[in-house]
């Protein structure tokens, strides 16, 4: 199995919308990748406590096998969550690994 592990800050304002709207389109597109049938899961979290060093949001996925991975990520519905978290979000960070 493989596990994708990714987190970032968001622009307090971004692509027209505030923070807190740009988190909730962050949920809304990734929970559509539930719809490529290659991904086994995605849990997406949001930070709540204050700290210099937290995350926004974490982003959890996993799959079956790299070409699983190769899949989703060649599919149309990631592009499109991955072009919005281009325009709202600071910094991102990922970790991709096997168990």
């Amino acid at each position: 199995m493989i596990k994708h592990i990714s987190m970032g800050r968001f622009k307090e304002m971004a692509a027209g919308m505030s923070k807190s709207e740009n988190m909730e389109k962050v949920r809304e597109l990734s929970f559509k990748l539930n719809a490529i049938p290659e991904m086994r899961s995605i849990e997406i979290g949001f930070n709540f406590l204050d700290a210099p060093n937290a995350f926004d949001f974490v982003s959890v996925s996993e799959y079956e096998d790299m070409e699983a991975v190769k899949m989703v990520v060649a599919h149309a519905l990631h592009d499109e969550l991955v072009d919005f978290l281009k325009k709202v979000t600071e910094v991102t960070h990922a970790v991709t690994y096997e168990i």
